[in-house]
């Protein structure tokens, strides 16, 4: 009997998820009052990366956003990335982020240990 892989569907998972970000219209909204300080409006392509190295298709053009809680607690995260619908903490020292030369940012999905998410800056920005 064949054994079945366990990636049979993984790449439909990873499509699916993307698909759920990309119809995710909403705008995160912190509970706790934030700053805004940085906004790259819908210039970033944010995309998912399997343990394989599979690599799913851009998303439409995404705004970047990144913010800081104006009030935290000790150990508490500070300040945090949002690309679309994904957001990300970002913590001094603690969060790993890969730049790679062509203006693309990688980081771990901390959502889903075993993929990672990936966004490219798109040239038009200036800031590539």
């Amino acid at each position: 009997m064949a054994e079945l892989s366990p990636y049979g569907n993984l790449q439909q998972n990873v499509n699916d998820a993307l698909n759920e970000l990309e119809e995710d219209e909403s705008v995160y909204v912190p509970e706790r009052e934030a700053e805004e300080l940085f906004n790259l409006p819908d210039s970033v392509h944010i995309f998912f990366i399997n343990a394989s190295g599979k690599v799913s298709t851009f998303s439409e053009p995404s705004t970047l956003r990144i913010f800081r809680f104006k009030e935290t607690s000790e150990g508490e995260t500070k300040t945090f990335i949002q690309v679309g619908g994904w957001t990300h903490p970002l913590i001094p020292g603690a969060s790993p982020v890969l730049e790679a030369g062509n203006g693309a940012f990688m980081f771990p999905d901390v959502y889903h240990l075993r993929f990672a998410v990936r966004f490219l800056i798109s040239s038009f920005t200036g800031l590539v």
